[in-house]
């Protein structure tokens, strides 16, 4: 019988090792895609989509110039996103709600575009680390006027509701 050289064990190996880790790693991807897709609020308030947000995010301010945007910057349907649908439902919200799931979407050159195109003037010293961050924030006409959070905070519903309040008593 033949003897097999370790040389070819060695191939064997390393082809079985990278396929798996290529498995792996599709299987990995397409969970995450799954769970960007699941959020509560998707198909349930008006969302902006992926291409071009930016323009999206302006043709809907030319449309309705007095709006909240609520970016979320986490991949799946947190214990908040049912709080803060539940919210939205109890004060008649919906209309005065968009949302954008920005999991993977709020790098800096996006933020900085954001801030430039779609802030008021008077919101220059907001930093841009709390952009980051899931956010709320108010639009009139068709500029950012106020932001929930100008430094990094975790986002929550009491801080919300205080934002908010003008509108929830207008309703």
């Amino acid at each position: 019988m033949k003897e097999i050289p370790r040389k070819n064990y060695l191939i064997y190996l390393s082809v079985c090792l990278a396929t798996f880790l290529l498995l792996f790693l599709f299987i990995n991807r397409v969970r995450t895609m799954n769970i960007e897709k699941k959020s509560v609020l998707t198909g349930f308030l008006y969302e902006i989509t992926d291409d071009n947000i930016l323009d999206n995010l302006e043709s809907y301010a030319i449309d309705n110039s007095n709006f909240f945007l609520y970016i979320s910057n986490h991949n799946n349907s947190s214990d908040f996103d049912m709080e803060f649908k539940q919210f939205i439902i109890d004060y008649s919200l919906k209309d005065n709600v968009i949302y954008l799931n920005g999991w993977n979407k709020l790098s800096s050159n996006f933020v900085k575009s954001f801030k430039s195109r779609m802030f008021s003037s008077d919101l220059n010293d907001v930093s841009i680390i709390a952009l980051r961050q899931s956010n709320i924030y108010e639009f009139k006409n068709g500029k950012v006027a106020r932001i929930l959070y100008n430094q990094k905070e975790k986002i929550n519903m009491s801080d919300i509701r205080i934002f908010m309040n003008e509108v929830i008593a207008n309703d």
